[in-house]
């Protein structure tokens, strides 16, 4: 079943009419046909397995990622579309590092992926790990400029939104001297910069830790022009 599905649609179509066929029969690495077909991109394979009575759809492999961790995992971006379009298919589960889906977009900067994503009902855009990060502090910490600013598109993503030490989003960007996503987030209006972490930091103590003078003059005129507001 694993080799027929190598891009050979017919001979699969022929495997999958013998009743006796398991097709949730697993390789050593505990992966499915399903799986493999994500992985590789075989996007017919995919579509053709999707179809079929009896498919574990959200079966995970040795490192819980599911056909849909692959599939956005190695960038397949058909086959990203077509398992979310089908509802049966979890859009947040876990890996073995608790990260989603989502999170692994976020941390290559596949910023084309986020719509088909938020284009379900069922998907939160600020899921978090088991450590309470968030795609956006993922991406924050990844310098995944493009990803950050995309994902702000949408209105339901908080910017503010604190992990298991209490930093949002910016901290990560400041702590890695990610620049760029350091401006994406100063340019947000609801940005809280008066946030402190569990250490009693707050972004701008962060940002001096780092002895970027780019940055702590990015920090230092965003606090400028707020005093100027509101006075």
């Amino acid at each position: 079943m694993l080799r027929a599905i190598n891009g050979h649609t017919r001979v699969l179509r022929l495997l999958l009419s013998d009743p006796s066929i398991d097709v949730n029969a697993t390789n050593n690495s505990s992966r499915t046909a399903l799986i493999r077909a994500a992985r590789d991109g075989h996007f017919e394979a995919l579509e053709l397995l999707l179809s079929f009575p009896g498919i574990e759809k959200n079966i995970v492999d040795k490192k819980n990622r599911s056909a849909l961790h692959y599939a956005v995992l190695l960038h397949h971006k058909q086959c990203v579309e077509c398992l979310l379009n089908d509802k049966d298919v979890n859009p947040q589960l876990p890996d073995d590092s608790s990260f989603t889906p989502l999170h692994i977009a976020a941390s290559n900067d596949f910023s084309d992926l986020i719509r088909l994503f938020a284009d379900r009902d069922d998907v939160d855009l600020n899921c978090v790990d088991s450590i309470q990060w968030t795609p956006l502090h993922v991406a924050a910490k990844c310098g995944s400029t493009s990803f950050v600013e995309e994902l702000l598109q949408h209105e339901n993503v908080d910017v503010n939104r604190q992990n298991l030490m209490k930093r949002t989003p910016i901290f990560n960007a400041i702590e890695n001297e990610k620049i760029e996503v350091v401006k994406v987030l100063l340019s947000r209006e609801d940005l809280d910069l008066s946030v402190v972490d569990s250490e009693g930091h707050t972004a701008k103590d962060v940002a001096l830790q780092t002895k970027n003078e780019d940055i702590i003059n990015l920090l230092l005129n965003k606090c400028f022009f707020f005093i100027i507001f509101i006075f």
